[in-house]
């Protein structure tokens, strides 16, 4: 069996990159659309 702190250690790796990779996907989300597509954001 995979001992705790092991397995602890790599479901924090996982969840950190998986985070950051998430919120650098975010970003490039909800800045794409105001860059290429104007309509979409009346307020400007």
């Amino acid at each position: 069996t995979i001992s705790p702190y092991y397995r602890q250690s790599l479901l924090r790796t996982v969840l950190d990159s998986g985070i950051s990779e998430l919120m650098s996907h975010m970003w490039f989300v909800m800045r794409q659309p105001q860059a290429g597509n104007p309509k979409n954001n009346p307020a400007k």
